[in-house]
């Protein structure tokens, strides 16, 4: 007995560990699918609910007498095939338990057809096989969700295998935590159960599934006696903008050491952006701890709600601020010197409201008043005092104060022009409901004059629920074109199957830039079976494009799976990689900077993180950075040569560089270092799957796993020792570029040719929802994207050499 409590102590406090880190949704592709359940079949367990169930209620136990054992492998030999499949489950469950007595079974020899069965249920019962069992167990039960799933799932968890079993079975708590809407009881019992482990997963899957306003039980671990729970169920709580766990948060500085404030200070720190207070000091004593902890509780004091509204309403132009802007305007073309430096003046503290204004000025006859406001724009765009933070409107999602939804609408016409209107539109996500009823200032904004506000407003809508939904319907006929497609979109994501007829009517009435996003998404709802074609830019070709669409949906509307269609559809941005001008920006559809940083050393590769940062391989400074926009380093790690980076889902960081692969976590410790890969490594990327992908220098495509063993290898047809040519797909195809042939060509997994297109002179190349290829050259300074029958659809071309392009 003290065995068994020791081995449930230690991994229970282990999966406690990985509950603290990051929970991701069971997202599973229909190949993945049937992936996991061919592995559910090959260990001999049916993959239905009850066999499920029993499978997880059985590795949940800690002992087993003899009788049961005995009952069991009678059940398991005969009776109806639903008995036997029961009892396989039950069996396949026990673990090592049922180790002995199914070796035993497995040399019967007076029973062939049993031992047969037994012998193949060994194998799943320890070691890599039964990690491999459990993750697609748990996956599957998150697909089929039968009634006490989260029952079974959470009795399981104290005793779950490793760390990527506990993931599965946390995302899996998550996927069934809320059935129709509803708390499962299961978890609401959770939160009161007597381990830690399970009252933070039930809280973290209750957060994830609904919001705390359904479920306000969860608050109550706010005040759990273990520290390690009042932690995830505040981070739980916080990242869906529950304004009362800040302050537990911030209180648990002072308690923790420094790995276990990892989690809560990069979440303030996102959170709180260029507010957020620098204490970074090596000492971690009690005081050091407390300093800390008064520096956040200040910054959040301070950040009370209806401070951030003044900071709003100072930078949102009103109908009397815009007049007094035009007069001021009118007097730097005075006769007066005195009075042309009084409105210069005046209208330099006015900030950054005035530009749409000054930049109209640029084009006055007079030159005097033309003059003055270039100098007025490039003056208050390099003031930081005239930038309103991106936390200002962050926070208000979080704070939630009267008024908050009526200020971010009347500030989103202004908010692009500080590159925060993703940030508006999260927050009127958050603010869309009050009390349970849509929002009054977003329900007014559905007939407000302007497209965007109607837009947006209908968007937070559609995201609250039915009622929300029910009162943007009408928007599918709006006048403007893109507010019927941002609508349609937003009800497509939400299940609403007449929105996609909607969608496919705009691929003939929508500017290029805007038919291709909803292209995208339709070739995301389609998958494989999408139709052969491309909306192009010729009327005729975007005829025969809806055309296609059309009878595509009268085939498959009733089965089409809209659960495939992302909530965050393709915005559009180029991420650009311009490593002859050490620079890496990024540009909206029209080719117009949305930000960039100078100064960076070869930027090779660069990825898009959550929070307005952006992972770059800095080849030349051999470093890879974490940064914001305006290029501050956040994180950072030394190491030669860097090509290629991914963040992976866990938090860790992949990095390839021109002689080593390696993988490192938040704190810079390396998990695995591969060295000396045969023919040197020009690209790399790790797999969904766990096996690395990395093309050499001789165009090899090789497979490895994390010790550096070979899997398997083809020849990919890249000419070119260049660094980069290769991407990985998420369906795990190989997408690499052959600059002297002008082709790119796809590869699935066993390195089978499945599809190449023309492309002149590509270097890099990615593939985009839509079957397009967006590509790189670097010898012609070129960013293009050709679609999938080799047309050209967009183009830039940019001083010094571009290495790497991405889109989101």
């Amino acid at each position: 007995m003290r065995s068994s409590m020791f081995h449930f102590g230690a991994v229970g406090f282990f999966a406690l560990l990985v509950i603290l880190a990051p929970c991701h949704r069971v997202t599973v592709s229909s190949s993945r699918a049937a992936e996991e359940e061919q592995t559910l079949l090959s260990a001999g367990l049916s993959g239905d609910g009850p066999a499920l169930l029993a499978f997880f209620h059985a590795r949940a136990r800690t002992d087993l007498d003899a009788q049961q054992l005995r009952q069991l492998l009678r059940r398991f030999a005969d009776g109806p095939q639903e008995e036997r499949n029961q009892a396989a489950a039950e069996l396949l469950g026990l673990g090592p338990l049922a180790l002995p007595a199914l070796r035993q079974t497995a040399n019967d020899l007076d029973h062939p057809d049993l031992a047969q069965r037994a012998l193949r249920c060994l194998p799943w019962l320890e070691g890599p096989a039964s990690s491999k069992l459990l993750i697609a167990a748990a996956h599957t039960l998150a697909q089929r969700k039968p009634e006490g799933a989260a029952a079974a799932l959470l009795a399981y968890l104290p005793f779950a295998l490793d760390a990527e079993v506990i993931a599965a079975v946390n995302a899996a708590l998550i996927a069934v935590a809320a059935p129709e809407g509803k708390a499962d009881p299961a978890l609401l019992r959770g939160l009161e159960d007597a381990l830690a482990v399970r009252r933070a997963a039930a809280c973290v899957a209750l957060c994830r599934a609904a919001p705390p306003e359904q479920v306000p039980e969860v608050r109550k671990l706010l005040k759990d006696p273990a520290p390690a729970v009042r932690q995830r169920a505040a981070l739980a709580l916080a990242e869906a903008h529950d304004a009362e766990a800040i302050p537990v948060l911030i209180d648990l500085l002072a308690d923790l050491d420094a790995q276990q404030r990892q989690p809560i200070e990069e979440f303030l720190t996102q959170l709180a952006g260029e507010w957020a207070p620098v204490v970074n000091f090596a000492a971690d004593d009690k005081i050091a701890r407390k300093i800390r902890r008064d520096a956040w509780a200040a910054w959040w004091k301070n950040t009370n709600g209806e401070a951030l509204l003044e900071a709003l309403r100072e930078h949102t132009l009103t109908d009397e601020a815009r007049r007094k802007v035009r007069d001021l305007l009118s007097r730097l073309g005075s006769d007066d010197f005195g009075k042309r430096e009084v409105a210069s003046r005046d209208l330099f503290a006015l900030g950054r409201i005035t530009l749409p204004q000054l930049r109209e000025a640029l084009k006055d006859k007079d030159a005097e008043v033309a003059r003055r406001a270039k100098l007025l724009i490039d003056r208050i765009e390099r003031e930081p005092a005239h930038r309103l933070p991106a936390a200002a409107v962050r926070l208000l999602g979080v704070r939630k104060p009267d008024g908050a939804a009526a200020a971010l609408l009347a500030y989103l016409p202004h908010a692009e022009e500080d590159n925060h209107t993703d940030e508006v539109q999260k927050s009127l996500a958050v603010l869309a409901l009050r009390e349970g009823k849509p929002e009054p200032a977003l329900l007014r904004a559905l007939d407000d004059e302007r497209p965007t506000i109607r837009a947006v407003a209908a968007e937070a809508l559609i995201q609250s629920g039915r009622e929300g939904r029910a009162a943007c319907r009408e928007l599918l006929k709006d006048k403007a074109a893109i507010v019927r497609m941002r609508v349609a979109l937003a009800l497509a994501v939400a299940g609403e199957r007449e929105a996609v007829v909607v969608l496919i009517d705009l691929l003939t009435s929508l500017p290029a830039e805007q038919a291709g996003q909803v292209e995208a998404s339709l070739y995301q709802l389609a998958g494989e079976t999408a139709p052969e074609v491309s909306a192009g830019t010729d009327p005729a070709e975007r005829q025969k494009c809806r055309d296609a669409w059309v009878a595509w949906w009268k085939v498959n509307a009733k089965r089409a799976d809209l659960t495939r269609l992302s909530a965050q559809p393709l915005l559009g941005y180029t991420l650009v990689c311009n490593d002859g001008r050490n620079r890496v920006f990024e540009v909206d559809r029209q080719g117009k900077e949305r930000w960039g940083i100078d100064n960076v050393p070869g930027p090779v590769d660069a990825v898009i993180l959550p929070g307005n940062r952006v992972l770059i391989a800095e080849c030349n400074a051999s470093r890879v950075s974490e940064r914001d926009f305006k290029g501050k380093i956040l994180w950072q790690r030394q190491t030669n040569a860097p090509v290629n980076i991914q963040r992976l889902p866990n938090g860790h960081t992949f990095i390839a560089g021109q002689g080593h692969i390696e993988e490192v976590d938040r704190n810079g410790k390396v998990l695995y270092s591969i060295n000396n890969v045969p023919g040197g490594v020009l690209a790399a990327y790790r797999s969904r799957k766990g096996s690395i992908v990395c093309l050499t220098n001789n165009g090899q495509c090789l497979f490895l796993d994390t010790t550096g063993k070979q899997l398997k290898s083809f020849a990919s047809g890249h000419d070119s020792n260049c660094l980069g040519g290769l991407d990985l797909l998420p369906n795990d195809h190989v997408l690499v570029a052959q600059p002297a042939r002008n082709k790119v060509a796809e590869f699935d997994s066993e390195g089978r040719k499945v599809w190449e297109v023309d492309a002149a002179g590509a270097t890099m190349a990615t593939k985009l929802p839509n079957g397009h290829i967006l590509a790189a050259g670097r010898n012609t300074s070129r960013v293009f994207e050709v679609d999938r029958a080799g047309k050209v659809v967009w183009e830039k071309r940019y001083t010094g050499q571009v290495f790497r392009v991405r889109r989101r």
